[in-house]
């Protein structure tokens, strides 16, 4: 089974946090015709069914839905997409109106994922959102009514100038829509934005322990309310984990499409990553020309391989398998990493049993602390 991810770049608005490579100003047309042939370029090469399909961005639900109806047929021309296939669409709200998401419906999507980040409208306005609460109630309820029952609804903490009293109602507000998967994480600065500009070396937001209790309180409140935290930052009711980034955090294969999508070959030995270029005139003018428009290619060793394994399934409430580990890499888990195991253990930053090792809620919170240990 293989998964598909598909970048869509544009915005109609770019956020002053965001780091992703997206466009304000740029013309979809020749962009999708150079998308599709890229499809055409792998779907003639290879043979796999796609079980997960991810389209996002930017703001995917900015542009034409018709766009994503015809990279859904140039995908069904040149891959065998199975019948339960998973197929997200990004959407920011106020970007979708009742035709568009029945044309999504129509075409094959079947999840919807809004990027709401907050129910208070004073910092959707710091954050630099277009759209008010109002706006994410009424794109929601379209999209319950035009068939959307697999919705998720993305939610920040740790925001400037954010409480913990604040956080703690847009959650109850988000909680209070029931919806079937919920992603919770924390802001973070990333260099060569403009919040990073602004931001960086500023006392305008909360303390890391501030942020820890707000993180906490997500998590306690989430399970209360029936949801599994399966992921360090991801919530969902029963069955509603999001398959296709499970497939990202349990080393399966994947392909990228579009400008700067990345793509993974999970092979026994010589797995490998590569990635498109981020330069948007450069992709459509490499496309153009009948040439794959990769910007570098990283074959992975066995310890990138072991390394990687670790580092992905311990964000996982499911945690590393001693038996899955010793089959795929030939090694003794509790054995090779018995000190780890132990000092971890004796920290409550796992659980283990015969079976293997599950990071707790501490764990979560000290992830990089606990993955450094192994690594």
């Amino acid at each position: 089974m293989l998964g598909i991810y598909v970048h869509i770049p544009f915005c109609v608005k770019k956020c002053p946090y965001c780091d992703f490579v997206s466009f304000e100003d740029k013309n979809p047309e020749d962009y999708i015709c150079a998308l599709k042939k890229e499809i055409e370029f792998y779907g003639k090469e290879e043979g796999q069914i796609i079980d997960t399909i991810f389209f996002g961005g930017g703001t995917p639900t900015s542009i034409d839905a018709g766009y994503i109806a015809d990279i859904m047929v140039a995908l069904r021309e040149f891959f065998d997409i199975s019948e339960n296939c998973e197929i997200t669409i990004e959407a920011n709200p106020g970007t979708v109106d009742r035709a568009s998401l029945c044309e999504y419906i129509s075409c094959g999507v079947n999840r919807i994922s809004f990027g709401l980040q907050s129910a208070d409208d004073d910092e959707l306005k710091t954050l630099g959102r277009i759209h008010s609460f109002a706006d994410f109630k009424n794109s929601y309820n379209l999209a319950k009514g035009a068939g959307f029952d697999n919705i998720n609804i993305d939610l920040m903490f740790g925001l400037p100038n954010q409480t913990k009293e604040a956080f703690v109602k847009s959650l109850d507000m988000v909680s209070s829509f029931d919806p079937k998967h919920i992603s919770c994480y924390s802001l973070k600065l990333e260099e060569n934005t403009p919040y990073y500009k602004r931001y960086y070396d500023s006392d305008k937001f909360a303390d890391e322990d501030v942020e820890r209790d707000m993180y906490h309180y997500a998590s306690k409140k989430l399970k209360e309310n029936g949801y599994i935290h399966y992921e360090t930052s991801n919530f969902s009711k029963e069955g509603g984990e999001c398959k296709h980034n499970l497939k990202y955090w349990t080393g399966e294969s994947y392909i990228g499409f579009g400008v700067s999508a990345h793509s993974y070959v999970a092979k026994d030995k010589g797995s490998y990553r590569y990635s498109n270029t981020d330069d948007f005139d450069k992709y459509i003018e490499s496309v153009e020309k009948g040439i794959m428009p990769i910007n570098d290619k990283t074959q992975l060793s066995e310890k990138d391989m072991i390394d990687e394994y670790i580092m992905l399934h311990l964000r996982l409430n499911t945690g590393i398998s001693f038996s899955d580990f010793n089959k795929k890499f030939k090694m003794d888990f509790s054995k090779v990493y018995k000190k780890q195991i132990e000092k971890l253990n004796k920290n409550k930053m796992i659980t283990v049993d015969s079976e293997g090792i599950y990071p707790t809620l501490f764990g979560f919170d000290l992830q990089n602390t606990m993955i450094t240990m192994f690594l």
